[in-house]
């Protein structure tokens, strides 16, 4: 006679809020371009921690030449001499396979030689006859965070918040904490940036027990994510008369491949153009990676000058030929060059809110996060779509994710007395499912959990078996 079985399975997303933490502690937001490190000590309270260049940003960037290795601004002057030995926006190589698309898109922009790495199934970064993994290229920046940690507080740090995009899937998650691992770093949770961001806009703020609507558009150095959030506040069992922020994540869009860099290549190849004309030449540019890594340079400093000025000249000494010469760039002629990036734009946010069950007129106002968002492009596309009140510019955009992310360290603590804090977010881009096999040889199989639903969730599995049996778990069934 059969014997009913349940099998239960209870589903949470790697690392997150699982550690209590008992000491010290820093939060890292690794960016494509720049990272960020916040602290918390019992003498420090949540407070951004300056590099030794006593900058609040560090470019994440290193060059090794001669097995010496050059972090941030020193990094990026070797850029345009070494460039096949200086590795920059790594976060878009991490935890990626041979023939994944944004591996295409870095080597559209970047020379360095990436080879597959068959055993992981995943990639390895060649240079000077050594090959490097790009969680060990990441760690070496992340020892560099530690330390410049550890000189601020005066103590040993060893704990961290780590955020990632919230399309990163499992391998990538893991490979950020591997790198960290590395680094002699303990990863207590691993944070999706828009939630991160969205702690520290409640943080900071006073709510109402009916939940406000906001929508928070991120747009980086290397990625978009546009993510709708509830806030409101609730009653904290344990201080009755306190009210606590809970956050809730509904629903979210991204782009993966669509931010700052995306722009500085579309720049670069307008300079490119230019400097043929006025050189009356057809090729010759594009296959110099010295000459391609300066112009690079100088077109991310243009974006910048264009978004707030409608013109630029940008002066390059001995680029060809030793051979002075000056372009100059217009937004309108940036904008023309970009529209397909903004025909991009539109789709990630038109999508959204489609997807979305809130009406428009229920958001209360689209927070701007990452550098990217000062693109006048990007805020008119915007405004388009929800209207020129809704826009907030009083966040800051740059430190809005480290911040948030040490404010869920601190709420994890026994140590730190803040305000308690509620999030209910959501699984991201991929799904769980089972498969087991019948004594019959009939196999059975299912979604556990799929993209968007809640991420804290009890499933019950009901099975009829009077034998033994194995249950089989598959993270992105799609690709197994």
């Amino acid at each position: 006679m059969f014997k009913e079985k349940f099998l239960f399975i209870i589903g949470i997303l790697l690392f997150l809020n699982i550690t209590i933490i008992k000491a010290s502690v820093m939060a890292i937001d690794y960016g494509s371009q720049w990272y960020k490190v916040s602290l918390i000590t019992p003498k420090i309270p949540l407070e951004l921690v300056l590099n030794e260049e006593s900058q609040r940003k560090t470019r994440s960037i290193i060059s090794i030449i001669d097995e010496e290795r050059k972090f941030s601004n020193d990094a990026v002057s070797k850029s345009t001499r070494y460039p096949k030995q200086t590795f920059d926006f790594l976060k878009l190589l991490v935890g990626k396979r041979f023939n994944d698309e944004e591996i295409k898109f870095y080597n559209s922009i970047f020379d360095i030689d990436i080879i597959e790495d068959k055993a992981r199934n995943s990639i390895l970064i060649k240079a000077d006859n050594e090959t490097y993994t790009v969680e060990e290229l990441i760690s070496y920046q992340f020892s560099k965070a530690k330390l410049i940690a550890e000189n601020m507080s005066g103590q040993t740090i060893n704990k961290a918040i780590i955020t990632v995009p919230r399309f990163f899937n499992q391998y990538e998650r893991l490979s950020m904490v591997n790198a960290a691992e590395i680094a002699g770093i303990r990863v207590l949770s691993v944070m999706n940036e828009d939630t991160a961001a969205a702690v520290n806009y409640a943080m900071t703020r006073n709510f109402e027990n009916q939940p406000r609507y906001f929508v928070f558009y991120d747009m980086g150095a290397s990625c978009t994510t546009i993510t709708l959030v509830g806030i409101k506040s609730v009653h904290n069992p344990e201080e009755k008369s306190k009210k606590s922020p809970e956050i809730e994540i509904i629903d979210f869009n991204y782009d993966k491949t669509l931010g700052g860099l995306a722009f500085d290549k579309e720049l670069q190849l307008l300079i490119v153009d230019k400097i043929k004309k006025s050189l009356n030449i057809n090729d010759g540019i594009e296959d110099d990676s010295r000459i391609m890594a300066k112009i690079l340079i100088k077109a991310r400093k243009a974006k910048e000058i264009l978004s707030v000025n409608s013109d630029t000249t940008i002066y390059f000494d001995s680029l060809i030929n030793d051979k002075d010469i000056t372009v100059k760039v217009t937004r309108e002629e940036f904008e023309k060059a970009s529209e397909k990036l903004a025909k991009r734009i539109n789709t990630v946010v038109e999508n959204f809110f489609k997807s979305i069950k809130i009406p428009k007129e229920n958001i209360d106002s689209v927070i701007l996060v990452g550098g990217s968002t000062r693109v006048p492009m990007v805020q008119n596309i915007l405004k388009d779509n929800i209207g020129d009140n809704k826009l907030a510019n009083y966040v800051n955009s740059d430190e809005a994710i480290v911040m948030g992310s040490i404010f869920h360290g601190a709420s994890l603590s026994q140590e730190f007395k803040v305000r308690n804090l509620n999030i209910n977010d959501i699984h991201s881009s991929s799904k769980i499912s089972y498969e087991y096999k019948l004594s019959d040889g009939k196999v059975i199989s299912g979604n556990l959990f799929n993209e968007k639903d809640p991420l804290i969730k009890e499933t019950s599995i009901s099975l009829k078996t009077s034998e033994d049996f194995d249950v089989s778990l598959y993270y992105n069934p799609n690709n197994r």
